[in-house]
């Protein structure tokens, strides 16, 4: 029984969580079960409570499972469902804002209670943060960036006007609006704030070889008004006049 339910719920090679087993057995009686499935080779133990179906290889060994797949399956990507994402220098190198390789993995998750910790798997080293809105499908790309943006300086070794140029494409490439802002921002200090605006205020007309021009007919976001507006909401909290959870981030 506990092996036909893993051949339908698990591919071959795909990190298998022992708390996501929804069978009625008792605890025990599961890890008696998984045991016997390792001794006859069906399966295979990766470390405690994670386990894999070998995918055939004429390795004599098979293929073994990468630390990075089981943290990205833990961490990222559960069940189908987006639940986190990386972070920090790798994220800053992927969409052009630094050159730095990161020797650590960062990822922000909803799955974990603490605030920031240290995990190692195979001598390998991944900070797991804690996620401080809950994350999904729609709106990792969102809290990605502004998680970057709140520590910009740590994570960045290019000219302000590069850093403004990646930040503007990162926003059209994943059609990030007001309205999307507008849902998370309260929730970042002031200072991420004022970064975009920054970002947005230094707005050339044109950004890149194909000459695509950013101006109020393609986004309102980049108008004059909002600018203007997130200016004066900057402000604001800053001279302690109010908190940024009390505003709309642009007005409509």
């Amino acid at each position: 029984m506990l092996y036909d339910y893993l051949l339908t719920h698990y591919k071959p090679n795909e990190p298998i969580f022992i708390e996501d087993i929804t069978l009625p057995i008792s605890h025990t009686h599961l890890l008696q079960r998984l045991k016997s499935l390792c001794d006859t080779g069906k399966i295979k133990i990766f470390s405690k409570g994670i386990y894999y179906i070998p995918k055939k290889s004429i390795l004599k060994n098979g293929i073994t499972l990468s630390p990075t797949t089981v943290i990205n399956h833990k961490y990222i990507m559960r069940s189908g469902k987006i639940i986190g994402y990386h972070t920090g220098h790798a994220l800053a190198n992927q969409i052009g804002l630094s050159t730095q390789v990161p020797c650590v993995t960062e990822i922000v998750t909803n799955n974990t209670a603490t605030e920031c910790r240290k995990e190692t798997l195979c001598g390998q080293e991944f900070i797991i943060r804690k996620a401080r809105c809950p994350i999904t499908n729609n709106n990792y790309y969102i809290l990605q960036l502004l998680d970057l943006l709140n520590d910009l300086d740590k994570f960045t070794d290019k000219p302000h006007n590069e850093v403004y140029d990646a930040i503007r494409k990162y926003l059209k490439a994943y059609h990030i609006t007001k309205e999307k802002i507008t849902q998370y921002i309260g929730t970042y200090p002031s200072k991420t704030a004022e970064i975009l605006l920054n970002c947005l205020s230094n707005q050339p007309k044109v950004i890149n070889e194909e000459c695509t021009s950013f101006d109020s007919s393609m986004d309102p976001f980049y108008s004059e008004e909002n600018m203007s507006h997130l200016k004066r909401l900057i402000d604001d909290v800053k001279s302690g006049k109010a908190k940024l959870t009390e505003h709309e981030l642009i007005e409509d």
